[in-house]
């Protein structure tokens, strides 16, 4: 019996690792929407090269499948925009490979739950371009300090 709880243990926590995969790949994204608020293409850079990395080592294999299927509908837009991040040359063009990013994660959060945290989707009417956040005020990344505020809660996942 005590075999088959520490298998079960194990089983449990290899999931919720996994799991977390996905939630700690999320808690980047806001890592790279934090830095397009503060208006800095260097901090944006080195938050898409964690991103990045986290892609790069994902495993969707090892999620559960409702999260692997999610996942999997979305990886190669997520590959294309994070390389488009990366060879961005302007705060601009960051902006408009985020907005791409941010769809891709769109399409994740509506099938599946990721965080424990709630996640809010706000749209910049201006931009008409939608981003997330954990925070429930506005910070728009797609302007960052020229218009911090400019936006509204369209969904909270």
């Amino acid at each position: 019996m005590m075999r088959l709880s520490l298998t079960f243990a194990m089983l449990l926590g290899a999931f919720a690792t996994k799991a977390s995969d996905l939630s700690k790949m999320l808690d980047h994204y806001m890592l790279i929407k934090d830095a397009l608020v503060a208006s800095d293409f260097s901090k944006t850079n080195a938050a898409v090269l964690v991103y990045k990395s986290d892609l790069k080592s994902f495993k969707s294999a090892d999620l559960p499948e409702a999260q692997k299927k999610a996942f999997k509908s979305v990886e190669k837009t997520m590959n294309k925009a994070v390389d488009q991040l990366q060879a961005a040359t302007t705060l601009e063009s960051q902006r408009k490979a985020f907005a791409d990013l941010s769809k891709a994660w769109f399409k994740v959060l509506d099938q599946v739950k990721v965080s424990d945290k709630p996640v809010y989707r706000f749209n910049c009417s201006m931009k008409k371009e939608d981003w997330l956040s954990f925070e429930q005020s506005v910070k728009n990344p797609y302007y960052g300090k020229t218009m911090l505020n400019c936006g509204s809660l369209v969904k909270t996942y």
